[in-house]
């Protein structure tokens, strides 16, 4: 998934390099000049080459060069040819070169164009590092034209019973860069797809749930959070997942610019099906939010005088970084607390108290929007056109109510 936007890139203003994924970066220089760099291989050599000043050239215009420029490259040609060699082939020596291109080689130069299809940064990571620990060290030196059957079953046998759910995710990897190695005409056939079930034998499917607490727990629960030592950043992002039912992810990451009156606007790119979601916020969660404000005052505001936040500001940041919060940080919360769940369980916590207050106004549907889950086949979502807000907000209050009945200052 592409990770600029012109807003963003119209706003950033610190000297560095922004990525746009699979290869396409924005460099902001000192200066204020942003220039467009495409990072790609050519005859075996990782180069960066410019595409041109934005806003000369747009983030749409550089996305199709970059993109015109790896066709070519795969194609065999030099896309930053003088005109009398445009139409050549890139020489010799680099087309032998790719024809004896390693494994890993090929799966850098995957993971470089893939990476924008990717979620996250940390998914664009995830994808290359399991390939290092897990394939590089068995075949990752091998020549793809030498690859066989006996080779990828070598590489995936001793992890397959070891760890299932990851060796699915490699298998799928392994496939994907083979396949790309044909689709340039390095090799003829991918030899991932010939493996059969007598070879990598199905794996037994284990139903693992995420440890959560009794919902009749969670109240007590908050209540050892909030007296915990910790950051009061750390704390009220933690009660802000509870009240809200939210995912961790999207809890750390929500930003003043999300909230909107009385509604929290998640944008699709935040979550976990692509689509944009509105939570609505209770009395409690509101208060919870003129709390988590005064995380951003300074020694030189005013006490006296209401505080002014940078809308794109993280609403819980970590106190030196500023930056969202860590995975690890409510991970460590609940661990340090002795409650024993993880911090998505209460999701579950909730899911599991609404369906047993049987709400008057509460559907099915609304419970399972409460927790952003997909509602219906794709033709009823097709159909439908509202997300059952006003159903929704007696059942969030009522939650509040419930796990947190008072105000709970720090």
């Amino acid at each position: 998934m592409a990770k600029l936007t012109a807003e963003s890139i119209r706003k950033a203003t610190d000297p560095g390099r922004l990525s746009d994924g699979g290869g396409l970066l924005l460099v902001v220089t000192k200066a204020g000049s942003k220039q467009w760099i495409q990072r790609i291989v050519i005859d075996g050599r990782r180069l960066d080459k410019g595409l041109g000043g934005f806003p000369t050239v747009t983030l749409t215009q550089a996305r199709k060069l970059a993109d015109s420029n790896r066709v070519a490259v795969a194609d065999g040609r030099n896309p930053w040819a003088t005109k009398e060699r445009q139409t050549a082939s890139i020489k010799p020596e680099g087309r032998a070169r790719r024809k004896t291109m390693t494994f890993e080689e090929v799966a850098r130069l995957v993971h470089v164009e893939h990476s924008r299809q990717l979620s996250s940064d940390k998914n664009a990571r995830n994808w290359i590092q399991t390939l290092e620990r897990h394939i590089f060290p068995v075949i990752g030196g091998v020549p793809v034209t030498e690859i066989g059957r006996g080779e990828v079953l070598a590489a995936l046998k001793p992890i397959w019973w070891e760890l299932p759910d990851a060796a699915r995710r490699i298998k799928l990897r392994v496939r994907q860069v083979l396949d790309w190695a044909v689709e340039n005409d390095l090799i003829a056939v991918n030899p991932e797809r010939s493996l059969t079930k007598v070879s990598l034998p199905p794996q037994p499917k284990v139903l693992c749930h995420r440890l959560a607490l009794p919902y009749q727990d969670v109240p007590a629960a908050l209540v050892k959070v909030r007296e915990s030592q910790a950051w009061d950043s750390t704390k009220l992002c933690f009660e802000w997942m509870v009240l809200t039912a939210a995912r961790p992810g999207e809890a750390r990451a929500v930003t003043w610019a999300e909230i909107q009156g009385d509604v929290w606007v998640i944008p699709a790119h935040k979550m976990k099906e692509r689509q944009a979601h509105r939570v609505p916020l209770t009395g409690q969660a509101l208060d919870l939010l003129r709390r988590a404000r005064e995380l951003h005052r300074t020694p030189a505001d005013d006490p006296e005088w209401p505080l002014t936040v940078s809308p794109d500001a993280y609403i819980f940041p970590h106190p030196t970084s500023r930056q969202s919060l860590s995975t690890a940080a409510l991970e460590d919360r609940v661990k340090k607390c002795g409650i024993p769940a993880v911090p998505h369980g209460f999701r579950s916590s909730f899911r599991d108290w609404a369906e047993e207050q049987e709400m008057v106004n509460a559907s099915h549907n609304a419970i399972e929007l409460c927790l952003a889950h997909t509602v219906g086949n794709a033709v009823e979502r097709a159909y439908r056109r509202t997300d059952l807000l006003d159903q929704r907000r007696p059942l969030m209050l009522a939650w509040s109510n419930f796990v947190s009945p008072s105000e709970s200052p720090f």
